[in-house]
């Protein structure tokens, strides 16, 4: 029997591209406090979705409904490895053969292996990527985000995602 090949298509990228990093510091109101981060700005390219929505921006349209589009797209343009990433969580792993007592670990998000009691430290909201760090501050109900200042992010990240930056 002859063996037969066949050529499969193939669709996508095949190496993950390498974005620069560009810091901004966004403020909001928790409270009546002002409170700062700083997050890093992936140079991604423009995807279709922000460029619809900075179209819609610049012909003046109401924003208001596009709010959560405005703030998923930003979330788009975040770093997610920059810190403990969005989708992380500890998973307990088997203890060690013969190991007496048994100690629980964890597969930490720098691939490493630590102690269930170091979990914690990695949930923390401080240690979180910038994209982990943005949406739990757009969840917050203590939080009141001004919309011109999400619209000057927006703004800033178009910016940044606009430049045409050499790939390392």
């Amino acid at each position: 029997m002859t063996a037969v090949t066949v050529k499969i298509p193939s669709f996508g990228p095949t190496v993950a591209p390498k974005y620069n990093r560009v810091p901004v510091k966004f403020s909001y109101l928790r409270d009546e406090d002002v409170e700062t981060q700083t997050f890093q700005v992936l140079d991604k390219d423009l995807d279709i979705g922000t460029a619809n929505l900075v179209l819609a921006q610049g012909k003046n349209e109401d924003t208001s409904e596009a709010l959560p589009a405005l703030v998923g797209l930003i979330t788009k343009y975040m770093d997610n490895k920059d810190g403990t990433p969005v989708r992380w969580a500890p998973v307990e792993l088997a203890a060690k053969k013969n190991e007496d007592p048994p100690v629980k670990r964890f597969r930490g998000p720098d691939g490493k292996l630590h102690e269930w009691s170091k979990a914690e430290d990695f949930l923390k909201s401080e240690k979180g990527s910038s994209r982990r760090r943005w949406l739990l501050l757009v969840e917050d109900d203590e939080v009141s985000v001004d919309v011109e200042a999400l619209l000057k992010l927006m703004e800033f990240v178009v910016e940044v995602a606009g430049k045409d930056r050499t790939r390392a």
